[in-house]
Protein backbone atom coordinates (compact mmCIF):
# COMPACT_ATOMS: atom_id res chain seq x y z
CA UNK A 1 0.00 0.00 0.00
CA UNK A 2 1.07 3.42 -1.08
CA UNK A 3 1.81 5.60 2.38
CA UNK A 4 -0.83 8.43 2.44
CA UNK A 5 -0.21 11.78 3.11
CA UNK A 6 -2.81 14.25 4.52
CA UNK A 7 -2.15 17.79 5.97
CA UNK A 8 -4.75 19.18 8.03
CA UNK A 9 -3.83 22.93 8.92
CA UNK A 10 -5.49 24.15 12.25
CA UNK A 11 -6.81 27.51 12.84
CA UNK A 12 -5.25 30.03 15.16
CA UNK A 13 -7.61 31.78 17.44
CA UNK A 14 -5.41 34.90 19.35
CA UNK A 15 -7.49 35.64 21.34
CA UNK A 16 -8.32 33.01 23.76
CA UNK A 17 -5.87 33.37 27.15
CA UNK A 18 -6.85 30.17 28.46
CA UNK A 19 -4.65 28.01 26.76
CA UNK A 20 -5.26 24.41 28.39
CA UNK A 21 -8.91 25.09 26.61
CA UNK A 22 -6.91 25.74 23.18
CA UNK A 23 -4.93 22.39 23.43
CA UNK A 24 -8.52 20.38 23.74
CA UNK A 25 -9.52 22.60 20.64
CA UNK A 26 -6.70 21.44 18.97
CA UNK A 27 -7.23 17.89 19.99
CA UNK A 28 -11.31 17.94 18.97
CA UNK A 29 -10.16 19.03 15.29
CA UNK A 30 -7.71 16.58 15.71
CA UNK A 31 -10.24 13.84 16.45
CA UNK A 32 -12.83 15.09 13.67
CA UNK A 33 -9.41 14.56 11.22
CA UNK A 34 -9.06 11.39 11.94
CA UNK A 35 -13.15 10.10 12.26
CA UNK A 36 -13.07 12.15 8.69
CA UNK A 37 -10.12 9.86 7.26
CA UNK A 38 -11.80 6.92 8.32
CA UNK A 39 -15.10 7.46 6.61
CA UNK A 40 -12.95 8.43 3.50
CA UNK A 41 -11.60 5.13 3.86
CA UNK A 42 -14.79 3.01 4.92
CA UNK A 43 -14.43 -0.07 2.52
CA UNK A 44 -10.63 -0.26 2.53
CA UNK A 45 -9.94 -2.08 5.89
CA UNK A 46 -6.35 -1.54 5.34
CA UNK A 47 -6.36 2.20 4.92
CA UNK A 48 -8.90 2.62 8.00
CA UNK A 49 -6.60 0.75 9.85
CA UNK A 50 -3.65 2.98 9.06
CA UNK A 51 -5.76 5.96 10.03
CA UNK A 52 -6.32 4.47 13.26
CA UNK A 53 -3.01 4.21 14.11
CA UNK A 54 -1.77 6.41 16.03
CA UNK A 55 1.82 6.46 15.05
CA UNK A 56 1.42 7.52 11.80
CA UNK A 57 0.72 11.02 13.19
CA UNK A 58 2.86 14.03 12.83
CA UNK A 59 2.81 17.09 14.49
CA UNK A 60 4.36 20.72 13.31
CA UNK A 61 3.52 23.75 15.25
CA UNK A 62 4.66 27.67 14.45
CA UNK A 63 5.10 30.37 17.10
CA UNK A 64 1.99 29.70 19.50
CA UNK A 65 1.09 26.79 18.15
CA UNK A 66 3.76 24.96 19.43
CA UNK A 67 2.61 25.95 23.36
CA UNK A 68 -0.68 24.30 22.50
CA UNK A 69 1.46 21.05 21.06
CA UNK A 70 3.34 21.30 24.31
CA UNK A 71 0.06 21.72 26.93
CA UNK A 72 -1.14 18.60 24.19
CA UNK A 73 1.44 16.61 25.22
CA UNK A 74 1.87 17.71 28.78
CA UNK A 75 -1.88 16.55 29.15
CA UNK A 76 -0.68 13.22 27.61
CA UNK A 77 0.76 11.17 30.62
CA UNK A 78 -0.57 7.63 31.54
CA UNK A 79 -3.39 8.55 33.74
CA UNK A 80 -5.08 12.12 34.90
CA UNK A 81 -3.59 11.63 38.36
CA UNK A 82 -0.02 11.10 36.94
CA UNK A 83 -0.49 14.32 34.77
CA UNK A 84 -1.96 16.03 38.28
CA UNK A 85 1.19 14.86 40.29
CA UNK A 86 3.13 16.96 37.54
CA UNK A 87 1.37 20.39 37.32
CA UNK A 88 0.06 20.37 40.75
CA UNK A 89 3.70 21.12 41.70
CA UNK A 90 3.77 24.35 40.05
CA UNK A 91 -0.43 25.35 39.91
CA UNK A 92 -2.54 27.22 42.70
CA UNK A 93 -5.50 24.95 43.72
CA UNK A 94 -7.67 27.10 40.70
CA UNK A 95 -5.43 26.67 38.09
CA UNK A 96 -5.08 22.42 39.22
CA UNK A 97 -9.12 22.45 39.07
CA UNK A 98 -8.89 24.24 35.54
CA UNK A 99 -6.69 21.66 34.63
CA UNK A 100 -8.91 18.85 36.35
CA UNK A 101 -11.94 20.20 33.84
CA UNK A 102 -9.42 19.95 30.83
CA UNK A 103 -8.77 16.55 31.01
CA UNK A 104 -12.50 15.46 31.57
CA UNK A 105 -13.04 17.82 28.29
CA UNK A 106 -10.53 15.95 26.39
CA UNK A 107 -11.48 12.38 28.42
CA UNK A 108 -15.09 13.39 26.69
CA UNK A 109 -14.07 14.26 23.19
CA UNK A 110 -11.66 11.15 23.00
CA UNK A 111 -14.86 8.73 24.17
CA UNK A 112 -17.34 10.85 21.78
CA UNK A 113 -14.62 10.05 18.84
CA UNK A 114 -14.22 6.19 19.75
CA UNK A 115 -17.98 6.02 19.77
CA UNK A 116 -18.23 7.72 16.23
CA UNK A 117 -15.09 5.05 14.91
CA UNK A 118 -16.89 2.32 16.23
CA UNK A 119 -20.34 3.33 14.44
CA UNK A 120 -18.17 3.87 11.41
CA UNK A 121 -16.25 0.56 11.61
CA UNK A 122 -18.56 -1.69 13.43
CA UNK A 123 -15.61 -3.07 16.05
CA UNK A 124 -14.69 -1.39 19.46
CA UNK A 125 -12.12 1.00 18.53
CA UNK A 126 -9.85 2.55 21.62
CA UNK A 127 -7.48 5.49 20.49
CA UNK A 128 -4.41 6.63 22.20
CA UNK A 129 -4.20 8.97 24.92
CA UNK A 130 -3.29 11.94 23.31
CA UNK A 131 -0.53 12.75 21.37
CA UNK A 132 2.42 11.84 23.24
CA UNK A 133 3.88 8.86 21.06
CA UNK A 134 4.07 11.04 18.17
CA UNK A 135 6.55 13.24 16.24
CA UNK A 136 6.48 16.76 16.88
CA UNK A 137 8.43 19.48 15.38
CA UNK A 138 8.35 22.64 17.04
CA UNK A 139 9.35 26.03 14.12
CA UNK A 140 9.91 29.38 16.49
CA UNK A 141 8.14 28.56 19.63
CA UNK A 142 6.24 31.37 21.19
CA UNK A 143 4.67 31.14 24.63
CA UNK A 144 6.40 33.59 27.14
CA UNK A 145 5.09 37.09 24.98
CA UNK A 146 8.19 38.74 25.46
CA UNK A 147 10.66 40.09 22.70
CA UNK A 148 14.19 39.19 23.13
CA UNK A 149 16.26 42.62 22.59
CA UNK A 150 19.87 43.43 23.34
CA UNK A 151 19.75 39.98 25.03
CA UNK A 152 17.14 41.72 27.49
CA UNK A 153 13.53 39.77 27.73
CA UNK A 154 10.67 42.82 27.15
CA UNK A 155 6.97 41.48 27.65
CA UNK A 156 4.58 42.52 25.39
CA UNK A 157 0.84 42.04 24.89
CA UNK A 158 -1.89 43.24 27.91
CA UNK A 159 -0.40 42.38 31.05
CA UNK A 160 -3.93 42.67 32.49
CA UNK A 161 -4.84 39.35 29.30
CA UNK A 162 -1.83 37.10 30.38
CA UNK A 163 -2.33 33.50 29.33
CA UNK A 164 -2.42 30.75 31.23
CA UNK A 165 -0.53 28.67 32.28
CA UNK A 166 2.19 31.35 31.90
CA UNK A 167 5.83 30.99 30.84
CA UNK A 168 7.17 30.80 34.52
CA UNK A 169 4.36 27.80 34.91
CA UNK A 170 4.91 26.10 31.49
CA UNK A 171 8.46 25.84 31.81
CA UNK A 172 8.24 24.51 35.14
CA UNK A 173 5.71 21.81 34.44
CA UNK A 174 8.55 21.11 31.23
CA UNK A 175 11.28 20.99 33.63
CA UNK A 176 9.40 18.35 36.13
CA UNK A 177 8.06 16.07 33.13
CA UNK A 178 10.78 14.25 31.78
CA UNK A 179 8.69 12.56 28.99
CA UNK A 180 8.01 14.98 26.96
CA UNK A 181 10.27 16.44 24.22
CA UNK A 182 11.14 12.82 23.74
CA UNK A 183 10.20 12.60 20.16
CA UNK A 184 10.85 16.72 19.69
CA UNK A 185 12.63 18.76 17.66
CA UNK A 186 13.06 22.29 16.96
CA UNK A 187 13.69 24.93 14.25
CA UNK A 188 14.68 28.12 15.10
CA UNK A 189 15.70 31.40 13.03
CA UNK A 190 18.67 33.54 13.66
CA UNK A 191 17.03 36.91 13.42
CA UNK A 192 13.51 36.04 15.66
CA UNK A 193 13.24 38.22 18.54
CA UNK A 194 9.64 36.91 19.35
CA UNK A 195 10.61 32.62 19.49
CA UNK A 196 14.40 33.69 20.74
CA UNK A 197 14.12 33.07 24.90
CA UNK A 198 11.48 29.99 23.88
CA UNK A 199 13.76 28.56 21.61
CA UNK A 200 16.89 29.08 23.80
CA UNK A 201 15.48 27.17 26.40
CA UNK A 202 13.40 24.34 24.67
CA UNK A 203 17.11 23.85 22.99
CA UNK A 204 18.67 23.39 26.75
CA UNK A 205 15.70 20.62 27.29
CA UNK A 206 16.07 18.52 24.28
CA UNK A 207 20.20 18.86 24.94
CA UNK A 208 18.94 17.55 28.66
CA UNK A 209 16.99 14.14 27.19
CA UNK A 210 18.93 13.96 23.98
CA UNK A 211 22.66 14.88 24.41
CA UNK A 212 23.82 12.28 21.48
CA UNK A 213 21.91 13.62 18.87
CA UNK A 214 20.57 17.28 19.73
CA UNK A 215 22.24 18.07 16.00
CA UNK A 216 19.91 16.05 14.23
CA UNK A 217 16.72 17.34 15.94
CA UNK A 218 17.85 20.86 15.87
CA UNK A 219 17.91 23.28 13.08
CA UNK A 220 18.22 27.13 12.29
CA UNK A 221 17.85 29.27 9.48
CA UNK A 222 18.49 33.01 8.44
CA UNK A 223 15.30 35.09 8.55
CA UNK A 224 12.88 36.53 11.59
CA UNK A 225 9.62 35.23 12.91
CA UNK A 226 8.06 34.44 9.56
CA UNK A 227 10.44 33.13 7.45
CA UNK A 228 8.66 29.97 6.94
CA UNK A 229 6.28 32.19 4.91
CA UNK A 230 9.27 32.88 2.77
CA UNK A 231 11.55 31.96 0.17
CA UNK A 232 13.01 29.12 2.17
CA UNK A 233 10.32 27.00 2.78
CA UNK A 234 11.84 24.34 0.35
CA UNK A 235 14.84 24.08 2.82
CA UNK A 236 12.55 24.42 6.05
CA UNK A 237 10.91 21.20 4.72
CA UNK A 238 13.71 19.21 4.03
CA UNK A 239 14.68 20.43 7.61
CA UNK A 240 11.38 19.18 8.92
CA UNK A 241 11.58 15.28 7.18
CA UNK A 242 15.11 15.09 7.82
CA UNK A 243 13.92 15.61 12.15
CA UNK A 244 11.24 13.34 11.86
CA UNK A 245 13.46 10.23 10.26
CA UNK A 246 16.04 11.24 13.34
CA UNK A 247 13.14 11.06 15.12
CA UNK A 248 11.74 7.48 14.04
CA UNK A 249 15.14 5.50 14.93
Amino acid sequence: MLTPLVIHKFPFRPFNVNHWNESVNLQKRNYEAIIYLVQQAHGNPELVDFYLDSNHYRWLGHSLGCKYILLLELLSDSTDQKVLEVVGQCLTEKEKKDVEDTLACLKEAKETAQRELSKITGKDISLERVIRNQMTVLMAPEYSTTLTLFNKNIPVGNPFTQPFPNAVKIEEIIKLDLNILNLSGLISFYCDPIAKDDSVFLKDQLNARHPFNLSELTDEFIGGHFAPQGNQYIEIADSVLRIYSTLSY
